[in-house]
């Protein structure tokens, strides 16, 4: 049947209420909160009219949109439909918004990331263990608990595997128990949501973001199974690269340098710590979460459209600054001891 409904709230033309006609088949909507939207490509398209209200428990926007280039080219007036709960969408005939997920999102670089693509115009859908405020609860070394999320979510146009984990201590007396649980985080849960939610772009396109560490490239002593935990998601990156180019899927890596987050503890409380770690970066200072989130930014979108099996330090350059380390004799242009 088709209902009129009174947007609660306008996103796009107007901040006045408005009615418009919508085919609903069976069901009244109640409108509660505003809502926002934009269409696959958020440089060409405005949003007219958004609302939100739920349907049999299940909250559920409705979007009218309009193209802003393309002589003005009306391309659903209103009767696109996006279910969503829980900030997962659920069901929709037609991408209006594009979907990002993002593993390891509750805090730190994660979260950085999250909050970069939301404001790059995608719904971002947030998991990690922290069952916080707009995040979903997923253990994604879980392949069972992945699967679940994967099949209610649908469709989505990006992946970025940010979630891992370290453990400290020397190799000769590694936990086994720890060297399998951060094998199994960050190894297996990023072939996990790999295969669980990229599978959904096969031939239809996507992007895959993968985020391992500057110990990708030179190994970290003391953290056990981390180093080569992050050398495997790399190799894995450049494996789904030119397993699924073919079928218009790109993978990339980004490896973050000296990044203060939560998740790096007390390292960084130490002022000397920071100091010294500073002075050995070219740039001559420490990484934050949104130099990450940039670069994620960038291979999510259409300008990376030709990047693809690619791994981008974020770290100031100091994955190439091994020489600048080691000194020269006085007469020799160069660093020296007393530098």
């Amino acid at each position: 049947m088709s209902t009129t409904v009174t947007l609660a709230a306008s996103c796009g033309l107007t901040d006045e209420p408005r009615s418009s006609e919508f085919d609903v088949n069976t069901v009244e909507l109640q409108l509660d909160r505003p809502a926002r939207a934009a269409s696959s490509d958020p440089q060409q398209s405005y949003v007219v009219g958004a609302f939100a209200g739920a349907v049999d428990g299940r909250d559920l926007v409705v979007v009218e949109h309009k193209e802003l280039r393309r002589g003005g080219h009306t391309l659903a007036s209103a009767d696109t439909f996006v279910g969503v709960e829980n900030h997962v969408i659920l069901h929709r005939d037609q991408i209006v918004v594009p979907i990002a997920v993002v593993t390891g999102a509750a805090r730190g670089i994660g979260a950085a990331i999250s909050d970069r693509l939301a404001n790059d115009g995608f719904e971002v859908v947030r998991l990690d263990l922290d069952d916080d405020a707009g995040v979903l609860s997923c253990d994604v070394s879980n392949h069972a608990a992945v699967a679940r999320i994967a099949d209610d979510l649908g469709p989505i146009d990006v992946l970025v595997n940010n979630a891992g984990i370290w453990r400290f201590g020397p190799i000769e007396t590694a936990d086994p128990v720890d060297i399998q649980r951060v094998l199994a985080v960050n190894v297996g849960g990023t072939f996990n949501c790999t295969q669980l939610f990229g599978r959904s772009m096969l031939d239809r396109g996507g992007s895959i973001v993968n985020i391992v560490s500057i110990a990708a490239h030179s190994p970290n002593p003391m953290v056990g199974a981390y180093s080569a935990s992050k050398s495997a998601v790399l190799a894995f990156t450049r494996q789904t690269a030119v397993e699924w180019g073919p079928r218009n899927v790109r993978a990339n890596a980004v490896g973050p340098g000296f990044v203060p987050t939560p998740g790096t503890g007390d390292v960084y409380d130490d002022d000397r710590v920071r100091a010294v770690r500073s002075a050995a970066v070219p740039l001559r200072r420490l990484g934050e979460p949104d130099d990450v989130a940039n670069v994620v930014s960038f291979l999510s979108s259409a300008n990376a459209a030709y990047v693809t099996g690619q791994v981008i330090y974020v770290d100031g350059g100091v994955t190439e600054s091994l020489m600048t380390l080691i000194p020269r004799p006085a007469d020799v242009a160069g660093p020296h001891l007393e530098d």
